[in-house]
């Protein structure tokens, strides 16, 4: 298992383990709760390429100024700007992982499997519709995730 410490601009540190590949630039993570021995939680990131990294690195800023606007010390409320802001951290290298699990108690490695096939399958669905419908990959997943957004409410 490769050991990660990885950094948040406003969240600080997690030092969580790598446990397993389940897919492209998709990890399990594991994270010791020191103050229950032996006890687990996992995870799941994605590491990020090269572009998404320059991308995210300078943009991390911008993201949190909606969250903490200059005027306030106190956060917006998270149902205000949750879908908007990635939970990106960073190894000691400068690597960007998106956690899109946090480690928990209450998740199996299996449900996170599920869920990063399930992140592929979306990713094979955009690259189908793309070859079916003339309309940028961008396009496509704006149209997903704003029919998703919206289906919710």
């Amino acid at each position: 298992m490769k050991d990660l410490k990885l950094h948040h601009l406003c969240l600080g540190n997690l030092d969580v383990s790598i446990a397993a590949q389940c897919g492209k630039n998709m990890f399990l993570i594991e994270q010791s709760i020191s103050a229950v021995k032996g006890v687990v939680w996992t995870g799941l990131v994605m590491q990020l390429s090269d572009t998404q990294n320059v991308y995210f690195r300078t943009a991390d800023k911008r993201f949190y100024d909606c969250l903490y606007p200059h005027k306030s010390n106190r956060p917006l409320s998270l149902r205000e700007c949750q879908g908007f802001v990635p939970d990106i951290w960073y190894d000691k290298q400068g690597d960007g992982y998106l956690l899109l699990v946090a480690p928990s108690p209450i998740v199996s490695k299996e449900q996170l499997v599920a869920v990063a096939k399930m992140l592929a399958d979306v990713d094979a669905c955009i690259g189908k519709r793309k070859q079916a419908v003339d309309l940028s990959e961008c396009t496509i997943c704006m149209l997903i995730a704003g029919y998703e957004l919206v289906k919710r409410i």
